[in-house]
């Protein structure tokens, strides 16, 4: 993995629109080449049997067997078939962080894009401006990709100077790039965070009860071989072509996901992290970021899934709900960040 020796808020030498063009040019010649040839080559020899599963019950040694497709449907094989960021981890990193440079014995590493700079600031003010309780030591990341607008580039360096919390790998942030952001994250972690207790990733309109996350790391710390999230089971690939979501059979021939994490938040361990980042090296680009790290890579990786418990959950704003405030570990898309963190804080005290 590439890093740059020094960390002084700066931008990399390398040119920084000529990575994006670069990347775009291999990301469109990977999905004409990659995807639409050596993708139908495979799902064809895919059973229609076990693709066409969604109107009917699966017992459970089907189901197995559809999982074991899709490891096998996803494995590269090939030196020449492996992606030079998701298998290959030649990350460069833009801005870099040393936030774990310190004890640091939670570590959240957050989804953002470079134009979020008023999210980041929530989060710098309310959970985010707590750096220990009690005996533990906390430290938040944000993980960001290249952005092609010149002036936000500068303001995120100008940011990272002030607060040396970003990393920016050399790849667009955009939707469809979220998994290099991902695994970006994973292997970052991997080599830099060696002595972290509990990892948390949360994307950044997440609020997060940070006083009730201590009490869970202190008392719990982590299931071994384990990912703790809101799970889905059984899920399946969206086909309609309207869908946000949607996804061909050329780049996912399977009427069946595997298990996999929802993509507001996940706590894990650097055991863990180091096993999803080690899983990717030979593991076929799929956009979808939640399926393939906490889906594909996490069955490939051996981990198993556990979902919250009902004094960890989370609420979403807008979506009627009956759990207690004080029950609530991670609070969803709310706007009023300020009013909320204040009856957090209020409660503190509780864990």
């Amino acid at each position: 993995m590439k890093m740059n020796k020094h960390f002084d808020g700066r931008r990399s030498e390398r040119p920084l629109m000529n990575n994006i063009s670069d990347r775009e040019r291999a990301i469109v010649r990977q999905d004409n080449e990659t995807q639409k040839t050596k993708a139908k080559n495979s799902l064809n020899k895919v059973s229609p049997q076990i693709r066409k599963v969604e109107h009917r019950q699966m017992h459970p040694k089907e189901v197995k067997q559809i999982l074991a497709n899709v490891q096998n449907w996803f494995h590269v094989r090939h030196e020449s078939e492996k992606d030079v960021l998701l298998n290959r981890h030649e990350f460069v990193y833009h801005l870099n962080s040393k936030v774990c440079n310190g004890d640091i014995n939670i570590l959240i590493f957050v989804h953002s894009a470079p134009n979020n700079i008023e999210k980041r600031n929530d989060i710098r003010d309310t959970w985010g401006s707590v750096q220990r309780h009690g005996n533990v030591s906390i430290a938040t990341v944000f993980m960001c990709g290249e952005t092609p607008d010149r002036a936000l580039q500068e303001q995120l360096i100008r940011e990272s100077g002030t607060y040396g919390d970003i990393v920016q790998g050399n790849f667009l942030d955009s939707y469809r790039n979220l998994t290099y952001k991902h695994v970006l994250a994973l292997c970052w972690i991997t080599s830099q965070c060696h002595d972290v207790r509990t990892v948390v990733k949360v994307d950044d309109d997440v609020l997060i009860n940070i006083f009730k996350l201590v009490s869970y790391s202190v008392q719990i710390g982590h299931y071994h071989n384990n990912l703790y999230c809101s799970a889905f089971r059984r899920a399946k690939p969206k086909r309609n072509t309207s869908d946000k979501w949607y996804t061909p059979e050329e780049q996912y021939p399977f009427e069946l996901y595997p298990p996999y994490c929802e993509g507001l938040a996940y706590i894990t361990s650097v055991d863990e992290v180091k096993a999803l980042c080690k899983a990717s090296e030979d593991t076929k680009f799929y956009w979808v970021d939640d399926t393939f790290v906490t889906g594909i890579l996490a069955q490939k990786a051996g981990l198993s899934l556990s979902s919250f418990k009902r004094h960890h959950e989370y609420v979403k704003n807008g979506r009627v709900h009956h759990t207690s405030f004080q029950s609530v570990l991670f609070f969803l898309e709310y706007k009023n960040w300020t009013s909320l963190w204040q009856k957090v804080v209020k409660i503190k005290n509780m864990f």
